[in-house]
C-alpha cells in the first residue's frame, strides 16, 4: 500500500479480523481514533491444512510500517489481539492515549515494537490500558517515553532492552508489577522533570526488573542521567546499590567477598569514604577503654628510663591507631606481656595498630577514587 495523505480507521471504525499494513508507506497520519480492531488469538494448538502450528493472530499488523507523520491509536483505540510494529518508521509520535491494548494471552504481546523508529514522542498515558507483554526492544524514540497514567498495572510487562529513548518520563503508580520490567541495554538522555529521580524510587524501579542475573548497565546508566542532571548523591547511591546486587547476585571469590560484604562497605565502595572515620572513631574509642583498663592494672609500663612523657590514654589509642601520626605515645610506653592481663593487651594493641593500616589505605583509596567500582 503506498498513500501519499493519510489514511483514516477512526471514529466507529470496526474490523474483525486482521488489518495488514506489511510494509505499506503513507505519506500523512494513520489515525485510528476511536476505531476497534477484534481478531481474538488462536489457540495454541490449532494447525493448518499442511500440519503446520498456526501464527497467532494479530488485530493490526504493520511490519515495516512507514509513515511520515504521526500514529494515533488513542481515545477510544480498542485492539483485542496483538498490534505488531516491528521495524515501523514513523515521522511524527506515536500516540497510544487512553487507547486499550489486549491480548487474551497475557504471556504474548500486547504491542510489539521492537525495532520500531519514532522521531517524536510515543505515550502511553491518561487511562492507557493493556493486558500483555509491551514489548520496545532495540526501538528508538528521538523524543519522550511518556509512561503514567496506566489503567491495568498488574496486567502488564514492559520491555524496553537496547531501547534508545530521548526523555524518559514516567510515574511510580504505573510502574510494572516485579519481575515484568526490562530495562537491560536501555538507553536514555535524561529522565522528566515530574517523573520520580530520587535514589530510593528510582532504586525501587530497577529492582522490579525479571531475570536472575546480576545486569550492571541498568544502575550505571541510571547513575550517569542523574549526575549530569546534577544529582551527584543520588547517582553515587545508585552506585553503591549496584555493588550491593552484585554482592547477592553473583557467586564471589574469598578476595571479591572480602571486598564486597567488608572492606567495600566500608567506604561505600568508593563512594563514601568518610564512612570510615565513623569506624574508626568507634575503634579508637573501644581501644581507649582497654588501654584505661590496662593501665589501671598497672600493665602499661615506659620503654626508655625516665626521660619519657605522661601516659594519655586517648593519645595512646590514637597513636596506634593512626599510622601517618606520631604522638609520642606508643614509642614510649608499651603492654608489660608479664603482668596479668598483659599478653592480651598486646593482641589489642597490634589489632588496633593493624586495623588502622587497612582503614588508612581504604581511606585514602576512596578518597583518591582508586577503588571506585
Amino acid at each position: 500500500l503506498k498513500v501519499e495523505g493519510s489514511v483514516f480507521l477512526r471514529d466507529g471504525f470496526k474490523a474483525k479480523g486482521e488489518v495488514r499494513l506489511l510494509g505499506a508507506r503513507i505519506g500523512g497520519n494513520l489515525d485510528c481514533m476511536d476505531g476497534q480492531f477484534i481478531n481474538e488469538n488462536r489457540k495454541e494448538n490449532k494447525k493448518d491444512e499442511r500440519g503446520n502450528k498456526k501464527e497467532k493472530e494479530k488485530a493490526l499488523f504493520g511490519d515495516g510500517l512507514k509513515v511520515e507523520g504521526s500514529v494515533f491509536l488513542h481515545k477510544g483505540f480498542k485492539a483485542k489481539g496483538e498490534v505488531r510494529l516491528l521495524c515501523a518508521r514513523i515521522g511524527g509520535d506515536l500516540d497510544c492515549e487512553n487507547g486499550q491494548f489486549i491480548n487474551e494471552n497475557k504471556n504474548e504481546k500486547a504491542l510489539f515494537g521492537d525495532g520500531l523508529k519514532v522521531e517524536g514522542n510515543v505515550f502511553f498515558r491518561k487511562a492507557f490500558e493493556v493486558e500483555g507483554k509491551v514489548s520496545l526492544v532495540r526501538a528508538t524514540i528521538d523524543g519522550g517515553l511518556q509512561w503514567w497514567g496506566i489503567v491495568s498495572r498488574k496486567e502488564v510487562e514492559l520491555d524496553l532492552r537496547l531501547a534508545k529513548i530521548g526523555v524518559l518520563y514516567d510515574k511510580e503508580d504505573s510502574w510494572p508489577e516485579e519481575s515484568k520490567l526490562w530495562l537491560h541495554g536501555l538507553v536514555y538522555d535524561e529522565i522528566g522533570d515530574e517523573a520520580p529521580t530520587d535514589s530510593k524510587r528510582r532504586l525501587e524501579w530497577l529492582g522490579l526488573q525479571g531475570g536472575d542475573g546480576f545486569r550492571p548497565q541498568p544502575y550505571e546508566q541510571l547513575a550517569g542521567v542523574l549526575k549530569r542532571q546534577g544529582k551527584d548523591k543520588e547517582a553515587e547511591e545508585i552506585l553503591i546499590a549496584k555493588n550491593e546486587d552484585r554482592a547477592k547476585r553473583e557467586k564471589l571469590t574469598w578476595p571479591e567477598k572480602c571486598w564486597y560484604y567488608f572492606f567495600g562497605r566500608i567506604i561505600g565502595y568508593g563512594y563514601r569514604p568518610w564512612r570510615a572515620l565513623w569506624v574508626a572513631a568507634v575503634i579508637v574509642v573501644w581501644w581507649i577503654v582497654v588501654f584505661e583498663l590496662a593501665d589501671w592494672g598497672g600493665v602499661m609500663k615506659h620503654t626508655q628510663g625516665k626521660n619519657h612523657p605522661e601516659f594519655n590514654v586517648v593519645a595512646y589509642s590514637v597513636d596506634a591507631f593512626a599510622p601517618l601520626v606520631d604522638l609520642q605515645q606508643v614509642k614510649y610506653w608499651l603492654p608489660n606481656g608479664n603482668e596479668p592481663y598483659g599478653e592480651a593487651v598486646c593482641w589489642f594493641l597490634w589489632i588496633e595498630i593493624a586495623v588502622g593500616w587497612v582503614l588508612t589505605l581504604l581511606l585514602v583509596a576512596g578518597v583518591t577514587r582508586l577503588v571506585r567500582t
